[in-house]
């Protein structure tokens, strides 16, 4: 795949997630997006696309897409376990450290930012391969719930991993 097809997928890809946005179809935000989107992917492309070359680590769209979804059903559902929580007034916290199953640098940070993002969850270090979550868990079947949960975060960057 040549490097103006990359840009422009990347390009595309991003166009529709700024009119996602934005919600609106008008002139100014279409040629806006389209400007942003084109430059963003000319700078951007060699991170975002496999590439031959062994220089920087990148990431598949595919893996970033699939991995924004996981996430998604993740903040949902975390946040309806943590209200439950606060009305029952559990409120133990527990260290949770968790082993990586990739070395790409770009992920183990993707990882770490989605369990922050996660109500009731926050990643406190990355050493190597392992990554150290501080977390409201109140027994050891809730602490293994989320070491699950975690498991699941790195699922999309294991199954492009070359």
């Amino acid at each position: 795949m040549n490097k103006f097809f990359k840009i422009l997928i990347l390009s595309i890809f991003l166009f529709l997630f700024w009119i996602i946005l934005n919600e609106s179809l008008n002139k100014t935000t279409i040629l806006y997006g389209l400007g942003l989107s084109i430059i963003i992917s000319f700078f951007t492309i060699d991170l975002v696309f496999f590439s031959e070359e062994k220089n920087y680590i990148t990431i598949n769209p595919i893996t970033i897409s699939y991995f924004i979804i996981i996430v998604f059903v993740d903040i949902i559902k975390s946040t309806y376990t943590q209200i439950i929580r606060i009305i029952n007034n559990e409120s133990k916290v527990r260290k949770v450290r968790v082993k990586l199953k990739f070395k790409n640098i770009y992920a183990k940070v993707l990882i770490s930012n989605a369990i922050t993002l996660t109500p009731g969850t926050i990643s406190l270090e990355i050493e190597e391969n392992i990554i150290s979550v501080l977390c409201f868990a109140e027994n050891i079947k809730s602490e293994k719930k989320i070491v699950d949960d975690i498991e699941r975060l790195q699922k999309p960057f294991t199954l492009f991993e070359k």
